[in-house]
C-alpha cells in the first residue's frame, strides 16, 4: 500500500474513506448519528496537538441503534497505531457508560462495518506483528 509511505500532509489531503463508508452505511440503514470528534480533513485546527489528549481523542460519532446509543471511533484500515492502542482503556473509562458503550468500528470497502470492543481490539493486537510507517510511527 503506497499510502503507508506518504507524508502526514499527503495523507491529510485524502478523504477519510472510513468515515465516508460509515456515514453511507448509517444513512442506508436509517441509523441516526451525530458527528462528535474533530474532522482533521475538512476543519484543520492549527496546533491541535496543544489540546488536552481527551479532547483530541473525542469519539468520532454518537450512533443510535435500536433505540440505544453507542460511541464510535471509525477506522478505515485494520492498522492501529501503538500509541492509540495504549490510550483505548483510558478513552473507554472517560467516554463510555453502561447505557452508551464505546466501540471501534472498522469500515472496509464492500463490507458492513465491523464493531469491536476495546477488549477485542487488545486481543487481536496481541496476535499481530508490529510494523512501522515511513515516519517511524508503530502500528
Amino acid at each position: 500500500m503506497s499510502w503507508l509511505f506518504n507524508t502526514y500532509l499527503d495523507r491529510q489531503s485524502q478523504p477519510n474513506i472510513g468515515e465516508i463508508r460509515f456515514e453511507d452505511y448509517c444513512n442506508q440503514q436509517q441509523l441516526p448519528y451525530q458527528r462528535l470528534g474533530f474532522d482533521e480533513k475538512n476543519n484543520y485546527i492549527p496546533q491541535f496537538y496543544h489540546l488536552n489528549i481527551y479532547l483530541r481523542n473525542l469519539p468520532d460519532y454518537l450512533v443510535f441503534i435500536d433505540g440505544k446509543k453507542q460511541l464510535v471511533n471509525v477506522k478505515g484500515t485494520g492498522n492501529f497505531k501503538h500509541k492509540e492502542l495504549i490510550m483505548l482503556p483510558a478513552l473507554q473509562s472517560v467516554y463510555a457508560t453502561k447505557d452508551c458503550p464505546f466501540f471501534c468500528c472498522f469500515c472496509f470497502e464492500g463490507k458492513p462495518p465491523i464493531y469491536k470492543t476495546i477488549q477485542e481490539i487488545n486481543e487481536l493486537y496481541a496476535l499481530s506483528t508490529d510494523e512501522q510507517y515511513s515516519d517511524g510511527v508503530i502500528y
